[in-house]
């Protein structure tokens, strides 16, 4: 069953204009609700984690793949621990690259200045995202293991039993968010990527590009037809090559492609360039970077979420349920710990804290690109990302579980899927070159709107159906 054809046409129009106008009514009128919503989302999760665990302590994880081999419940731990310090180390690369392609803001007197954030201070934030996509995964994974559920609609059953072509869409929107954020962060590196290399070879021009942006569309535009990006990338499929294969091979195109445009800017004749270096005046100076800049970094942390929460039921087989929380708690008691660690922070301070963001004039200094250690960290954090996507088998099936039903539950299917959405990759960097940081704000603002609506809503309908257990003594 498709989502096209479960609708009748004058429903699916219907459902089109609410899917689009949901999200821009929210950001219009009450984005700050918004930002509140998703900022305590972990608060309901947290209650569920509690009572999935006092209640159904003796039931056991099921064990999804009776083809994998059995591993040691003490690898597993391993594993899960490992989990959570890539997740936190990627959310510290995500934030450290994004202040690094920003355009100018300005003072009441007009001196131009960039926007920052203390390394301590981003260390404390990021962890603090990892702790609240770590409650809510941890929460749907224990309910998908005592519902013996796959998929974020089938914890919204009964209505979803009854509208099956609403479970279609919500597991659309909770896998698609999911790809669209993961891709933004591989072209976030890749941008940094190509930067660097031409700094590296002494070819040094201002950080932002202006109006050289459109010397970079022509030339993705063009080498994505030239190369015939989609038909190499879909040979891959029919071999057997694990997805993270298939992510190296479509960034090493687009990465070449890049290297390219950056050094048609740099090499041609200054006064072919010349034009172009004029900087373009900033449309959105109404917007905050700082405040983009959180919302970007909480979006991308709630995103997350769903497919963590199956990566942990996945390798948390034949675990009851009293175990698998032991491990879980005992993760959010060490991140609780490490906060407290590095800022005396109190449970109060944590739901309150956001980090400040510092005023650094524009100089020489750094509006020149210099490889530094935030492109470091930003590289780095993208490295063990495809090296799980390689060879996580676990991660892999994860992604699997979550598609849509009516795409079946083949890897081979969810590779297809990543090939065809591999132009988004060439979309995504032309508009993050024109609008920088400003592009991943309004995409992940559209995204964090459902997630966050999703989530309320799986955390309501649990909390009812484990409360109406409770009271007939029946299973969830």
């Amino acid at each position: 069953m498709k989502i096209t054809s479960s609708f009748k046409p004058g429903e699916l129009i219907g459902s089109f204009i609410l899917g689009l106008g949901i999200p821009v009514v929210i950001c219009i009128f009450a984005a700050g609700l918004l930002y509140e919503s998703a900022h305590w989302l972990w608060l309901p999760f947290l209650f569920i984690l509690l009572f999935i665990t006092l209640r159904y302590r003796l039931n056991t994880f099921p064990v999804l793949d009776e083809t994998e081999p059995h591993r040691h419940q003490t690898v597993s731990v391993f594993k899960i621990i490992l989990a959570f310090f890539i997740m936190l180390f990627c959310y510290l690369g995500l934030g450290q690259g994004l202040w690094l392609y920003q355009s100018p803001s300005y003072d009441e007197q007009g001196q131009a200045f960039f926007i920052e954030v203390a390394l301590n201070t981003e260390l404390i934030w990021a962890l603090k995202l990892a702790l609240i996509t770590w409650v809510i995964a941890s929460a749907i994974a224990l309910a998908m293991a005592v519902r013996h559920s796959s998929k974020i609609s089938e914890l919204l059953t009964p209505w979803t039993t009854r509208y099956p072509q609403y479970g279609l869409v919500v597991d659309t929107l909770v896998m698609f968010s999911f790809n669209l954020c993961l891709l933004m962060f591989l072209v976030l590196g890749l941008t940094e990527l190509s930067r660097t290399i031409m700094a590296w070879f002494n070819f040094q021009r201002p950080v932002f590009p202006e109006l050289t942006a459109l010397v970079t569309t022509l030339v993705l535009l063009s080498g994505y037809l030239i190369l015939k990006v989609k038909k190499r990338n879909m040979a891959l499929v029919k071999k057997p090559v694990s997805l993270g294969r298939i992510l190296i091979a479509q960034l090493g195109l687009l990465t070449v492609l890049l290297i390219m445009a950056q050094a048609m800017i740099v090499l041609f004749p200054t006064d072919w360039m010349l034009p172009l270096l004029k900087p373009v005046k900033n449309i959105f100076a109404e917007l905050s970077y700082g405040e983009t800049w959180v919302s970007i970094t909480l979006a991308f942390a709630i995103i997350s979420a769903p497919v963590l929460a199956r990566y942990l039921a996945r390798t948390l087989t034949t675990f009851k349920v009293w175990q698998a929380a032991i491990v879980m708690g005992g993760i959010i008691l060490m991140g609780t710990l490490l906060l407290n660690a590095l800022g005396s922070f109190d449970l109060n301070a944590f739901t309150q804290f956001l980090p400040e963001t510092r005023w650094v004039p524009v100089s020489l200094e750094n509006i020149i690109y210099r490889v530094g250690f935030a492109q470091i960290l930003l590289f780095l954090s993208i490295v063990p990302i495809l090296l799980c996507f390689i060879y996580s088998q676990a991660l892999q099936m994860a992604l699997v579980d979550l598609m849509p039903s009516h795409l079946g539950k083949r890897l081979r299917r969810l590779k297809e899927i990543w090939v065809q959405q591999g132009v988004l990759l060439f979309f995504i960097a032309i508009f993050y070159t024109f609008l920088a940081q400003y592009a991943y704000f309004f995409l992940s603002t559209f995204l964090l709107s459902w997630l966050t609506l999703i989530l309320l809503w799986v955390s309501v309908a649990l909390l009812y159906s484990l409360f109406i257990s409770l009271i007939f003594k029946q299973r969830v």
